[in-house]
């Protein structure tokens, strides 16, 4: 049984498997769950795989425990089976291959692109306003963009409408948190893990509460009923495009019902404080044992 428990397959199968369960099966609660917390807990679930790869296993500092998996193949410690079983060494060797040599390549063609984007967005001429965003000629234009330095892009007519603060104090909210970076790290971090059902739901998810967190930023300002009015109009007027890969943009109209529903009803304090705690017991120790 502990030949099914090797580090190859604890770490590059079943804890990512666990992860994306627990995911599911939490899925609807963590909707009542405060939107800044759920970002980071969803956050969470897509990078830690990659961060038990990453963490350097020091043989003196790891706990001492009869876990059969505490010898990583990265550190030329690998616990595979017995030289007689050297077929198994071999399909393990492959397995490992696939299973993260194939998707880096596809790694690397999102982080050119999502580069290119980047570059593309942030070099668009705009005039400096002193409400702190630039101003770009087009229509409907309501965008944070750049990965480490972003910016906010509105274009005049979204400035001067209505609803104009509320979009560019929820557009800051997100500059500030470098959401697109968060975005695109959660997006390459599921790229390797592409055979697990699920990753296109869970970054939406993301995404979602991403946008939550920042309308309770802008409505902690301007007042819930004005940040919702200004979700309704925004999904109802603008194109149905989605905004770039590392971009986030105001009027995406997938998530609008639902960003509109968390205004209203708030989140459940108890259940954010219980996931809260849950998520700072788990994360170190995820971090530990793998």
């Amino acid at each position: 049984m502990t030949e099914l428990l090797l580090y190859p397959q604890v770490v590059l199968l079943l804890a990512p498997l666990l992860l994306r369960a627990i995911w599911a099966a939490s899925r609807s609660s963590l909707q009542h769950v405060d939107p800044r917390a759920r970002a980071a807990v969803l956050f969470a679930i897509t990078v830690l795989p990659v961060a038990a790869i990453a963490v350097p296993y020091v043989p003196a500092l790891a706990p001492h425990l009869p876990v059969p998996w505490r010898a990583p193949i990265a550190w030329g410690m690998a616990n595979y089976p017995a030289p007689s079983a050297w077929i198994a060494q071999i399909v393990a060797i492959l397995v490992t291959d696939a299973l993260l040599l194939v998707p880096s390549a596809a790694l690397i063609v999102l982080t050119v692109r999502a580069a290119r984007q980047t570059r593309a967005l942030t070099g668009l001429e705009g005039e400096a306003h002193p409400s702190g965003f630039i101003l770009v000629p087009g229509r409907g234009v309501a965008l944070t963009v750049g990965l480490w330095r972003t910016r906010v892009l509105l274009s005049s007519d979204v400035w001067e409408g209505e609803h104009g603060a509320v979009i560019l104090r929820h557009e800051q909210a997100h500059a500030r948190g470098r959401h697109p970076l968060l975005l695109l790290l959660a997006r390459a971090a599921l790229v390797l893990w592409w055979w697990i059902p699920g990753s296109a739901r869970l970054l939406e998810d993301l995404r979602d509460a991403l946008e939550e967190s920042a309308d309770a930023t802008a409505a902690r300002r301007h007042g819930r009923l004005r940040v919702a009015r200004a979700i309704i109009d925004a999904a109802s007027t603008r194109t149905p495009a989605s905004a770039p890969t590392p971009a986030l943009g105001f009027g995406s109209p997938g998530g609008a019902e639902q960003r509109v529903a968390t205004l209203a009803h708030g989140s459940d304090p108890t259940l954010t404080r219980a996931v809260a705690a849950v998520s700072t017991v788990i994360v170190p120790l995820w971090l530990l044992l793998l």
